[in-house]
């Protein structure tokens, strides 16, 4: 079975996300980068984004095996 990593946003999961823990079996519609998104370096090497918003009848299934939590702050120069 393949690795993905895959970057999951706060507000993606706040909408409409289900609850979820490592070893659990998901379904998750993918858009993987590149496809409407560039992959500019800020989702920490994932390959793909769960957007719940757009086609969800061909979600991708699979297992989680880990989670990385990431913490972003941003500054204001006065």
């Amino acid at each position: 079975m393949a690795l993905k990593r895959v970057f999951y946003e706060e507000w993606q999961m706040g909408c409409c996300g289900e609850p979820f823990s490592v070893g659990d079996e998901i379904r998750w519609p993918l858009v993987a980068f590149g496809e409407g998104r560039p992959r500019d370096g800020g989702h920490h090497g994932a390959e793909a984004w769960v957007e719940n918003h757009g086609d969800t009848t061909h979600p991708t299934t699979g297992r989680v095996r880990a989670i990385d939590l990431v913490h972003q702050e941003f500054t204001v120069d006065l």
